[in-house]
């Protein structure tokens, strides 16, 4: 990839699996610009895509400015009413970084404490605060149990899809880039080369170490104490996930 135009990626991310991070550290690179859950209606965007056409006219306005895409899906196919549409955006792309968690439980508990305190990322001392004095309401069971039988088979078929349909991916882990600082700068040089590009320079190691760390993530001891039925569902389902 010689130029920011040249050729397009997107990192296609189940959420709360650190694709905001992820996005951060390739918007730091001289040769990617860009652009955060275009399709997310409570971003700011102006982009639709409630069919094939309207995707496609999107895709084109986007591509003009940017060529690295971060989208967020949902297995039940948000941001998309019609969920297929999720595959005709991947479709669209000559590479794809699939972004997912190994342990369904703790992406779906993080999930569910954003959405209850309606904070998605700490950035300031306030945001922490939200988080630590929240009184939580108990997770919800029904949801844990569906995405526990079923989200692993649901990334499954993305798999299938991509192979089948000859797609470039990568395939990642938010445990393999954030729990390990040294794995992690191996799993972005992985990912540059995925891509084409340069490695990053000595210059962007602080930045990079600063974005790779998880002190101010969301999910504290602190926090997962006051779910009230927190435990209760990690000895339940914890570990149960159908792995594929």
């Amino acid at each position: 990839m010689n130029n920011k135009n040249q050729e397009d990626v997107i990192i296609f991310a189940l959420a709360r699996t650190g694709s905001e991070s992820l996005y951060n550290i390739f918007n730091l690179h001289e040769n990617l610009e860009c652009i955060s859950e275009p399709f997310n209606k409570s971003n700011n965007y102006t982009y639709h895509a409630g069919n094939e056409e309207e995707l496609s006219s999107s895709l084109n306005d986007i591509r003009g400015q940017f060529n690295l895409i971060k989208h967020v899906w949902d297995p039940k196919g948000w941001p998309f009413q019609d969920a297929s549409l999720n595959k005709s955006l991947v479709r669209r792309f000559k590479k794809v970084i699939f972004l997912n968690r190994k342990s369904v439980f703790e992406r779906l508990v993080s999930a569910e404490i954003c959405r209850q305190s309606k904070v998605w990322h700490i950035r300031t001392l306030d945001q922490r605060k939200i988080i630590d004095e929240l009184e939580f309401s108990p997770l919800n069971e029904r949801a844990i149990q569906w995405a526990v039988e079923n989200e692993n088979r649901i990334v499954k078929q993305y798999i299938d899809f991509f192979n089948a349909e000859q797609i470039a991916f990568y395939e990642v882990y938010y445990e393999d880039i954030f729990h390990s600082e040294t794995r992690g700068l191996q799993r972005i040089d992985e990912m540059l080369d995925f891509m084409e590009l340069n490695h990053f320079s000595g210059k962007y190691e602080v930045t990079l170490r600063s974005l790779l760390n998880r002190e101010n993530k969301i999910v504290t001891e602190n926090v997962l104490s006051r779910i009230p039925n927190y435990l209760e569902m990690k000895n339940k389902y914890a570990g149960q996930e159908c792995f594929r």
